[in-house]
């Protein structure tokens, strides 16, 4: 049986202020185009190699992917920017679907959402979750997204609370805990399975994770393992038959900013390679793997596995990071 592969790109673009969130943004917000082109396009001097390049690679290799947009800045600054996002994924015949990043309220007046700096949606009340997730949710929709069923916390940031918000708000699924993060998140996903299955909560599907050699857990993003660890990974998540793999990846994952002042960004070879290593191998193994957008899940995903990794592997990777780092 072909294993449910979701391919899940996290969409976002931040300020380049040093002291924001903190501190909001002066009006008019100057640099909000340039910074687009860095976190969405992936603009470097030698073209671009965020979401433009993402989208080609797909349509290259026949694949279907998520792509996660945050829309709550929406709210604040240039509501045409999110809708560039959404047409050009849409366009491609990909798939829209909800993440938020409530740093961004820090820039929004409003008489129904909280106000200031909030890192993550766990830190709000389930009920104040809820807004602003309808808030960013009713953005998205306005923006021209189609069949929005599934939400994602910015910094993997939700909590036990936040598929309940989600139902709330009329979505049937949550990718916003990542097992990796520790034990309390592994508690988060065991309670709301529960909720799930009351019918209180929407499904929860929890980031795809390998243990290492040292016995950790290391969530699965192409920023995060090499290609052989990932290709492993799928190799064991498809012989235990699991029953979806989720991928993380950012839409400036490919992208290595200037660590000078003023220096201008460039292409991170290493995550490029990753990238297209990834998008072969499932293309060249679809008897095995099935790239999926979220409606085609269970409505009721059971526990997470983790694959181990192969101890090779891991040091390959490590090197990999030193000579990414070097570079």
């Amino acid at each position: 049986m072909s294993l449910n592969v979701l391919l899940t790109v996290d969409t976002e673009f931040w300020p380049g202020s040093n002291v924001w969130p903190q501190s909001r943004l002066a009006r008019p917000w100057l640099d909000c185009e340039l910074q687009y082109d860095l976190g969405i396009q992936g603009r470097t001097p030698h073209g671009d190699f965020g979401l433009p390049y993402l989208l080609q690679t797909l349509s290259q290799y026949d694949l279907r992917a998520t792509f996660f947009v945050e829309s709550l800045f929406a709210s604040a600054f240039s509501p045409h920017l999110l809708a560039k996002t959404v047409g050009s994924i849409q366009a491609a015949r990909q798939e829209v679907q909800l993440h938020v990043h409530t740093e961004w309220l820090a820039e929004i007046e409003s008489a129904v959402l909280p106000s200031g700096y909030w890192k993550n949606l766990a830190d709000l009340s389930v009920d104040r979750q809820t807004a602003v997730i309808g808030q960013a949710l009713s953005n998205l929709r306005r923006s021209g997204a189609n069949n929005v069923i599934a939400l994602r916390a910015g910094n993997m940031g939700g909590n036990h609370d936040t598929p309940v918000a989600a139902k709330h708000a009329g979505l049937e699924l949550d990718f916003s805990i990542d097992p990796a993060q520790g034990l309390e998140a592994r508690r988060a996903l065991h309670e709301v399975m529960q909720r799930a299955a009351r019918g209180v909560a929407c499904t929860s599907v929890p980031l795809s994770c390998v243990r290492t050699m040292s016995g950790r857990l290391r969530h699965v993003q192409l920023a995060a393992l090499s290609a052989r660890e990932l290709q492993s990974a799928l190799r064991a998540a498809s012989h235990e038959e699991w029953d979806c793999f989720i991928i993380l990846l950012h839409s400036f994952e490919l992208v290595s900013r200037g660590r000078a002042k003023g220096s201008s960004p460039q292409v991170n070879k290493v995550n490029v390679a990753r990238w297209h290593s990834l998008c072969r191998f499932l293309s060249d193994n679809r008897d095995r793997f099935t790239t999926v957008p979220c409606a085609a899940l269970k409505r009721q995903v059971s526990s997470p596995n983790f694959a181990t990794a192969n101890p090779i592997d891991t040091l390959l990777r490590m090197g990999e990071q030193l000579y990414s780092r070097l570079i």
